[in-house]
């Protein structure tokens, strides 16, 4: 460099070096700006799937604690044991509307469909998801996604057990527009769900309309997880997460986000560094490193915060740019919110999936965890816990009568209550919709009865309810750690046995016994099997005569159902006749045996047996407004007339609804049939609602005949009872009849009927029809 002073040379030198270092920083910041871009891009993404992987594995979790709590509905239990299609379909519709399910479908173990809330797949009668049946019963249960129809489903598959398996219960969730749009809210990005079918049509919901319309598909070029696309001149990256690949069809979701728009939100920030740059080729290189080293340092710390969100840890706030007003510290910024915001969601969520949402109490999943850690706690000491299942009774007639809306707050209350009188350390919790269960711990076994009924007593009283006051009562099934079980589904699960007995025998406290299993297991078999008797004429009828004082003959006879079981003999009419109201069998169960006694009627009258035939009603019959007409149907089709028959019901069955119970009576009294009160004297009505009760007959409980020769105080009621039912216009009937000095005093009080042992037992029709034949009432008088 000849003529150049050294001056000129150290400036050049120095220029060449600081414009060297600027052009270098400058490459680098660029090249470390397109790099963060692209890092964020994919971290963006990662976080995207990871939050989508979590909503579809939380509505995962719904789908199965809703499953769990349909297939674990007694009734539904039933209904399906009992094959009931149309009980079957309403609980499906039923709960699925509660649940918010597109999708409720009920098969067979072998695949056939029973039931179904889609109509097309209905009118099909085809189960389209046989093939998945045996790996959903291989890994206990089976959550997937599936296509039907040109629409793509969440699907949870769940057997039904009785307690044994009896059929499979599928419930799906749509992937449809509003899960792509809550998606899109959560991780602001572009996201497509998208399906191909070999035998349906193929589907594509996104929340890009270009997408939705189909344009810019044939960009995806192949299936690889990350992909470069350009839509209307726009750069995206995409991660294809692919959700089912099957032979016959393939559902992926596809996340986006705009390259386009993570490039230019970096523009101003090149500008910046640019300019730092020049100005730095003024002041000194000392500047220029100063600058490039601050640039650069923010732009790493915002990808090392962008790695550490993806990997779902937010609990450090950015600390770069925290009081930068320049794009950085607006990055920075947007970062924080960003990750404060997925936390929150991520909390929310996590809170739903393991607490009941109106009463903010653990659910069954989080009851069974924390059971899990008592086991684990108490299986090297000899303490005790009990699991206490808690059912608030008749709660459906308060929805019923009040609203939904009352209903929920009264449950509000119930639990307010119930958190309140439970001791300390206990763990009250909801498992259905009006069940709840307490984890009870720290009461030894012996002290555990008082410690039961003080919550039951102080849960069972009036609750002020806006302007109602509402009378509850409760009852309650419970099993202890480890007496009656060693597991947490087995305990659960024997907690509900004893509710169910609770409820059965209407006991306000039942506990567990062993062997309760093998008795369910016996009274689902004998609920099949009762089916299948009424189904086939398994069933029998026997008479017990009723004696007319007046004209002195057998004018009456009570027909009583028997059940000779082939395999198990004789079955009481106690122990089945229960099960039937349980099952809901109740209503088949009655139509047969009045069907069968009118055309048994009908043979007699051939036979100069000319009586009157009483069949009894339970409450589940008088719950049902078309049982008058099918019996007047009857009438007709045997061409009796309606003093060939009478209906008998308790004081108790009119109680349980008096106001439908007294509907349907009335519809009887219009037409012509007689009625009578059975077993009076046990129930619960007043005189005045006797009087509102459209009978002709009253029947004396046999339990104030069997010693009437011997007991003054049941002479005294039995007479004031027949006065009573004179002066109110009825005939009195008194069973329970088993000595000749009864027989006497009843007549000496002016009774108007006899029925019991002493007269005659219940007799097949054969062996009635030859005891009509030889008996003759006078002999008694005249013996």
């Amino acid at each position: 460099m000849k003529g150049v002073s050294l001056r000129n040379k150290i400036l050049l030198l120095f220029l060449g070096v600081i414009i060297i270092s600027s052009v270098t920083t400058i490459t680098a910041v660029l090249l470390a700006t397109n790099e963060s871009v692209e890092e964020h891009a994919h971290e963006q993404l990662n976080v995207g799937r990871k939050v989508f992987e979590q909503l579809l594995n939380i509505r995962g979790r719904q789908l199965f604690d809703s499953a769990e709590v349909l297939t674990a509905d007694f009734g539904f239990k039933g209904a399906v044991s009992a094959g009931d299609r149309e009980t079957i379909l309403s609980v499906l519709e039923n709960h699925g509307a509660r649940i918010g399910a597109d999708l409720m479908m009920l098969s067979s173990l072998d695949g056939s469909l029973i039931a179904s809330t889609d109509i097309a797949t209905q009118q099909r009668n085809l189960f389209p998801f046989a093939e998945l049946l045996p790996q959903a019963e291989e890994d206990g249960g089976l959550l997937t996604v599936v296509m039907l129809d040109g629409k793509a489903y969440q699907m949870v598959m769940l057997q039904v057990n009785a307690p044994v398996p009896v059929a499979w219960a599928s419930i799906g969730f749509l992937l449809d527009q509003n899960l792509a749009n809550q998606l899109q809210d959560l991780t602001h990005l572009e996201v497509t769900f998208r399906g191909e079918a070999k035998d349906q049509k193929g589907f594509s919901i996104s929340t890009m309309e270009d997408a939705r319309n189909g344009a810019g598909q044939s960009t995806l070029l192949n299936d690889e997880e990350w992909q470069r696309m350009s839509l209307n001149d726009n750069d995206y990256l995409a991660l294809l997460t692919p959700l089912v690949n099957t032979p016959m069809y393939q559902v992926s979701a596809i996340l986006r986000t705009s390259l386009n728009k993570a490039y230019a939100s970096f523009s101003p920030l090149k500008i910046q560094v640019l300019l730092i740059s020049l100005v730095a080729l003024i002041l000194s290189a000392i500047s220029a490193f100063f600058i490039a080293k601050n640039v650069t340092r923010p732009i790493h710390a915002l990808v090392m915060a962008a790695k550490r969100i993806s990997g779902g840890d937010y609990s450090e706030d950015i600390l770069v740019g925290r009081t930068s007003k320049d794009e950085i510290g607006e990055l920075a910024t947007s970062f924080n919110v960003m990750q404060r915001g997925i936390a929150d969601r991520e909390e929310k969520i996590l809170y739903q999936v393991y607490h009941d949402t109106l009463t903010g109490l653990p659910n069954r999943i989080l009851i069974r965890e924390e059971m899990n850690k008592l086991l684990q706690d108490y299986q090297q000491t000899e303490q005790c816990f009990s699991v206490i299942c808690i059912n608030i009774n008749r709660f459906k007639q308060v929805n019923d009568t009040f609203g939904y809306q009352i209903g929920d707050e009264l449950l509000k209350a119930f639990v307010s209550r119930l958190q309140s009188v439970v001791k300390q350390g206990a763990t009250p919790g909801r498992i259905g919709a009006d069940e709840f269960l307490v984890l009870h711990t720290g009461t030894p076994e012996p002290q555990l009865p008082d410690e039961i009924n003080r919550i039951l007593s102080e849960l069972n009283t009036n609750y002020m309810v806006g302007e109602f006051d509402i009378s509850i009562t409760t009852c309650a099934g419970v099993a202890t750690y480890p007496k009656h079980g060693d597991r947490a589904d087995q305990l659960l699960r024997r907690a509900d046995i004893a509710l169910n007995e609770a409820k059965l025998k209407k006991q306000d406290v039942a506990y567990y016994e062993l062997g309760a299993d093998e008795k369910y297991l016996n009274q689902i078999r004998l609920i099949n099997d009762l089916k299948q008797a009424i189904e086939q004429d398994q069933l029998v009828m026997f008479y017990q005569p009723k004696v007319d004082l007046k004209q002195r003959k057998v004018t009456q006879v009570e027909a009583l159902i028997r059940w000779f079981h082939k395999e198990l003999g004789f079955i009481s009419p106690e122990e089945f006749i229960g099960l039937a109201e349980q099952s809901g069998l109740m209503p088949a169960l009655t139509r047969w045996v009045i069907k069968n006694v009118l055309n048994e009627a009908v043979v007699w009258r051939e036979q100069n047996v000319n009586v009157a035939m009483a069949v009894n009603l339970s409450a589940y019959d008088l719950a049902y407004d078309d049982l008058p007409n099918y019996v007047s149907d009857l009438l007709v089709q045997c061409q009796l007339s309606t003093e060939s028959l009478i209906l008998e019901v308790t004081e108790s069955a009119v109680m349980e609804d008096p106001e439908q119970a007294l509907n349907v009576l009335h519809q009887f009294k219009s037409s012509g049939i007689k009625l009578a009160i059975d077993d009076y004297g046990t129930g619960y009505s007043s005189l005045s609602q006797l009087t509102s009760m459209p009978v002709d007959e009253l029947k004396i409980d046999m339990s104030f005949v069997l010693k009437l020769d011997q007991s003054k105080d049941d002479q005294a009621i039995v007479r004031s009872t027949i006065e009573m039912g004179h002066n109110l216009g009825l005939s009195i009937v008194a069973e329970g009849v088993e000595n000749r000095d009864s027989w006497a005093l009843l007549e000496e009080y002016g009774c108007d009927k006899l029925q019991g042992y002493y007269i005659c037992k219940p007799q097949s029709s054969s062996d009635f029809i030859q005891w009509y034949a030889n008996y003759d009432v006078l002999s008694e008088y005249q013996a």
